[in-house]
């Protein structure tokens, strides 16, 4: 799969893992290896971070870097954990409602005990910071975004 947030192209290959920040612009595309792709994306809501902080007691620590595409530590439990996803999907793609709130909370237990700094990406509620708009058109022109969208990111 390859990525590029508007100022960095991000490359990663069979096995790898990343997580990708929210409000920031990023497109990308996948590749087929050996004439297969298959990808798991989790998407973590506020509303369940909230209640996953509270209940954890979880301190979020300040994510120092400010790329969008996050890099995962080569880590055992991540694979085993997409492979024991296999059985609670339904017939639409999608993990079945009763064991999604618990399968994502499992992810983040993984995630932060292989990267506990990365806490700071999840548990960041703030909403963007305004921004020079013209540098940001002139920056992000290349991502078909809607106007709502580019109005939420440069209010």
């Amino acid at each position: 799969m390859h990525g590029y947030d508007g100022h960095k192209n991000y490359t990663l290959k069979s096995g790898e893992y990343c997580v990708v920040r929210k409000n920031h612009l990023a497109r990308y595309n996948k590749e087929k290896e050996n004439d297969e792709f298959e990808k798991v994306i989790l998407v973590f809501d506020e509303s369940f971070l909230k209640k996953f902080q509270g209940r954890h007691k979880t301190i979020a620590t300040k994510f120092k870097s400010a790329e969008a595409f996050i890099r995962i530590n080569k880590n055992e439990l991540i694979p085993n954990f997409i492979r024991s996803l296999m059985p609670y999907y339904n017939g639409s793609g999608k993990i079945n409602k009763t064991f999604s709130d618990l399968k994502q909370e499992e992810l983040i237990l993984i995630l932060f005990q292989a990267q506990p700094e990365i806490s700071g990406v999840f548990f960041d509620y703030g909403i963007p910071e305004k921004i020079n708009l013209e540098e940001f058109m002139n920056r992000n022109y290349k991502f078909n975004v809607s106007i709502e969208r580019l109005a939420y990111l440069t209010e």
